[in-house]
């Protein structure tokens, strides 16, 4: 998820925020360089879908953002995120944030 997320931001970028399409391939191939190197570690969803769907029918947040919130919960870490609703339930589950 990850992966599609990133990749949907830098889409939003080039056709929302006027970035030109030459910068938008730039960041894409930066993005693939670190997940290729394992600098990023990948996992599956699935190991964490059961507590994304409690998160998400508790607070009323779709299950791909609640993804987030339960993989840092998961690791005990901080979640980064310039989504304030996700950021307000992060806190109120304890997750240290860093919204920027």
């Amino acid at each position: 998820m990850l992966i599609t997320e990133s990749t949907n931001v830098i889409w939003k970028h080039v056709t929302k925020y006027g970035d030109r399409e030459e910068q938008g391939w730039t960041m894409f191939s930066a993005m693939e360089k670190l997940f290729q190197a394992n600098i990023v570690n990948i996992e599956p969803d699935i190991k964490y879908l059961k507590e994304a769907l409690q998160i998400g029918v508790k607070f009323q947040l779709p299950v791909y953002e609640s993804l987030f919130l339960a993989q840092a919960q998961h690791y005990d870490t901080t979640l980064v995120t310039c989504d304030k609703k996700q950021a307000k339930i992060a806190g109120e589950l304890s997750i240290q944030v860093d919204l920027t």
